[in-house]
């Protein structure tokens, strides 16, 4: 299971597809912080209706999915890395799941997807941590992308938290990251041009 490609740590990415994926994060990050940059605790939390999401419920359900997601990523980065599991792309990903995650991406469909109960935000307690732990997951991810240049990125397998009979690649994992992310940083857009956003 290997090929001619070594396993890249550091440096400029080698592999396309994790370009785009870096390019991708970096995109959201921009938008994120452009959204909430000088925002109250108040206008953090507000709620455009009943049953509505606020801002920063956006964000913690953005920190609950890709802290679900996480140990399974670690984990198979890190078994990859120990048995060689390298390869170059372009790689053929799993139809499946790739239908997953257009349904999720917002450019794309406007579909409205049920959110499963780990991943909902629930009260929050501390906006400012929520902001603090959405900003580091996305250092650690662009962090994996490192870790991933030069593995074999459909070979690499990794079980969803929701179920461990749903089976998704690392490059399906990174992909399906950058898409949801963006997928609640518009809806949180969505909440600051409401009707009725607080001025202060």
């Amino acid at each position: 299971m290997t090929s001619k490609s070594p396993m890249h740590s550091g440096g400029a990415l080698r592999e396309p597809e994790l370009v785009q994926r870096r390019e991708e994060l970096r995109a959201n990050r921009a938008r994120f912080e452009k959204l909430v940059a000088g925002l109250t605790p108040a206008q953090l939390t507000w709620r455009p209706g009943t049953g509505r999401w606020s801002i920063i419920e956006c964000v913690a359900h953005l920190n609950r999915a890709n802290h679900a997601y996480s140990a399974n990523a670690e984990r198979a980065l890190r078994t990859a890395k120990e048995r060689g599991v390298t390869g170059t792309g372009p790689f053929k990903h799993g139809r499946m799941i790739q239908w997953a995650i257009a349904y999720l991406d917002p450019d794309r469909k406007k579909m409205r997807a049920k959110t499963p109960g780990m991943f909902d935000p629930r009260e929050v307690k501390d906006p400012a941590a929520e902001l603090a732990a959405f900003r580091r997951e996305l250092d650690v991810t662009e962090g994996r992308l490192r870790e991933a240049d030069g593995l074999h990125l459909a070979k690499v397998k990794l079980s969803s938290p929701v179920s461990r009979l749903i089976r998704l690649s690392l490059g399906q994992f990174f992909e399906m990251h950058t898409v949801h992310d963006r997928r609640h940083i518009q809806q949180a857009e969505r909440v600051r041009s409401a009707e009725g956003f607080p001025s202060v």
